[in-house]
């Protein structure tokens, strides 16, 4: 079988199959959750900022294990700090270095 036919068979498969969950709502979105928030994005970015004494490079809603959250990167010196915020207090859930965006060692830019 030659390769677009493959892909217009695997594009067609993808879709026969993506329109039912989205349809029935299995697919995740933060919409409801984000509309609830009693606090803004830019507020929580106040309060990671204010909490870690950086500045966000990053902020996104997410569903968490735990349930909804903001989480804002922030960069502190040479430090990149994920800092999670409670997006009905305002309060820090948690904060904690981020090992994926640290400056590694290994990297030959350094």
């Amino acid at each position: 079988m030659n390769k677009r036919l493959r892909l217009l068979l695997l594009c067609s498969a993808l879709t026969v199959t993506a329109i039912p969950a989205f349809a029935s709502g299995d697919i995740e979105t933060d919409e409801p959750s984000i509309s609830q928030a009693k606090i803004s994005l830019q507020e929580a970015i106040q309060v990671a900022e204010q909490h870690s004494g950086g500045k966000a490079s990053r902020a996104e809603f997410e569903q968490t294990a735990n349930g909804p959250a903001f989480d804002v990167e922030i960069i502190k010196g040479k430090q990149t700090l994920d800092v999670r915020v409670d997006p009905m207090t305002s309060k820090v859930l948690s904060s904690e270095m981020d090992r994926e965006d640290n400056d590694q060692s290994s990297d030959p830019i350094d």
